[in-house]
């Protein structure tokens, strides 16, 4: 892990991009060891558009492996509510 935290140090400072401003889905697996509650449900204050927090219940990171129908479900929906 170190290493892979050095290589995110090394890359330096970067000028700030600002606020999302496309409708954003956040699918997120409660059982993600990589990604905790607290900054899964704060990328909402990086959002100025639509927003929707979908946690699912014992699934990991790889939540589009471990239940692909159900993250189906929610990125045709999400697709469905904001065409392009």
């Amino acid at each position: 892990m170190e290493a892979a935290l050095a290589w995110y140090r090394a890359r330096g400072e970067r000028a700030p991009i600002g606020p999302t401003r496309v409708p954003t889905l956040f699918i997120w697996g409660e059982a993600d060891d990589t990604v905790g509650r607290i900054a899964a449900k704060g990328t909402a204050e990086f959002i100025q558009a639509d927003y929707r927090f979908v946690p699912l219940p014992c699934v990991g990171h790889y939540a589009a492996d471990q239940v692909p129908a159900q993250v189906n479900k929610l990125l045709l929906d999400h697709l469905t509510r904001h065409p392009v």
